[in-house]
């Protein structure tokens, strides 16, 4: 008899437990764009030395990747309350110009250089609403807002430097996530817009 109760009970352990997975800490990967320093980079390329013509760069664009670490604790089965935290990364850009010949070769302009680098790391309070729910697929929204600390450089010779080390605003709208997976492991994607990127994509532990 003891050992049938002490069975019923594992299994009720177990059950409530694939069912009660409030933890929620997740690792993903996204990708969006940093307007300042695409506007700050288009402006490099199109800059105008000797006054002579403009590149018509306005329709440049350059993507930026993100890293992300969130926490949501699940109050019941369609809300969930947590933060976001991650870096965004807007790479580096350089531009080198070597000078041409001028007054018959004997003089050459000079050489132009600039280098743009930029990146922030970022803080939200945020929440997720499940929609939809069942033992391998989730449909999800969640959405966040924080700040950031931005910070971005432009070292050159021709074009005026700029330095920038400051907070901004942050914040994260997606509303279409979806999660497939084990009760404990889950893949998982989102869209939307804001500062984890318009795509994210990464891995979920439940416990």
């Amino acid at each position: 008899m003891k050992k049938i109760i002490l069975f019923a009970l594992c299994l009720l352990t177990l059950s409530a437990s694939a069912q009660d997975n409030r933890h929620d800490i997740r690792i993903s990967y996204g990708i969006g764009k940093d307007r300042h320093f695409n506007n700050i980079r288009n402006d490099i390329e199109g800059f105008n030395i000797m006054d002579i013509f403009l590149l018509p760069l306005s329709e440049l664009k350059n993507y930026n990747l993100t890293l992300n670490l969130e926490y949501y604790y699940h109050l019941d089965k369609h809300i969930a309350v947590g933060a976001m935290t991650g870096g965004i990364f807007n790479g580096k850009y350089e531009r080198v110009i070597t000078g041409e010949p001028i007054a018959g070769e004997e003089l050459k302009t000079p050489t132009a250089r600039a280098k743009l680098t930029g990146h922030a790391l970022y803080f939200m309070p945020a929440a997720k609403w499940t929609w939809y729910r069942n033992k391998v697929v989730a449909i999800y929204s969640k959405a966040g807002f924080g700040a950031r600390r931005y910070k971005l450089d432009v070292e050159s010779n021709y074009y005026p430097e700029r330095h920038e080390n400051k907070w901004k605003t942050a914040f994260q709208l997606s509303p279409v996530g979806v999660e497939v997976g084990w009760p404990h492991f889950k893949l998982f994607t989102d869209y939307g817009f804001g500062h984890q990127g318009y795509i994210n994509a990464g891995l979920a532990c439940l416990f």
